[in-house]
Formats: C-alpha cells, structure tokens, sequence
C-alpha cells in the first residue's frame, strides 16, 4: 500500500494534483491528501530549514484486537530560495492513527530538516529557516 500511495504522490505532484490520489482498491483518497508547510515550528530549532509534507492517508486497516486506524504517509520536501522552481523530496515517513505520537513525526520532521540542511549546502542552495 505505501509505495501504491507515494507513487501516486509524485504522479499528483508533478501535475494531476493530490485530488487524484487512490487507494489500492482504486478508491479516490482526495479527502484526505494534502500538503502542509512550513512545519517543524514546534521543535523551535534556530536557524533549521523549513520543510513541508505532502501527506495522504491509506485506507481502514484493523490491529489483531480490532482497532480501527489509518496510515498517514508523508512526503517531506523543501525548496531552495536561490534555485527557483525546484522542489526537493528529502524524507518520507507515516504515522498510524492508532499510535498517536507526536515524538515519531516530530522525529522524522527532525530528519527531514538535518537532509535539507547537508543536502543544500552541499549543492550550494540556501533553504528558507522557521
């Protein structure tokens, strides 16, 4: 399911839009597929690169005791301020509804902005900061 999920993702992002997205079965997600930007404001890190997420849910799935819950896949990118009309893809991630933890995606927006500092200072990009 996930990998069905983060293709559609990089179809919807190169130009059909996050509406597009379905799930396995062919079910249109478009509910529930969205981007979210600048994050990361809550780990209050100075002078740490925003990123954004491209986020969409899967579909119901029960647990062995038969709690309901839903995958949240996410996409973390961000965009160089000097190297206009890119958008870079440094992370993916998901967090299940059943596990609400906001440590584990704070963790993985953590990851996320540590890629895009090593990545675009490596390329010579500057990124935009919270």
């Amino acid at each position: 399911m996930a990998w069905t999920v983060y293709d559609q993702m990089f179809e919807a992002i190169r130009g059909g839009g996050l509406s597009h997205i379905r799930d396995e079965d062919g079910y249109p997600l478009d509910d529930a597929a969205h981007y979210s930007a600048p994050l990361g404001e809550r780990l209050r890190t100075p002078s740490m690169p925003w990123v954004g997420e491209f986020k969409a849910l899967g579909k119901n799935k029960r647990t062995s005791d038969g709690t309901l819950y839903r995958r949240h896949h996410r996409l973390y990118f961000s965009e160089p301020t000097n190297t206009p009309d890119i958008v870079v893809l440094v992370h993916a991630g998901y967090k299940e509804t059943h596990k609400r933890s906001p440590s584990a995606q704070d963790a993985q927006i953590s990851e996320a902005m540590a890629r895009v500092k090593e990545l675009f200072d490596g390329q010579g990009w500057s990124y935009p900061v919270l």
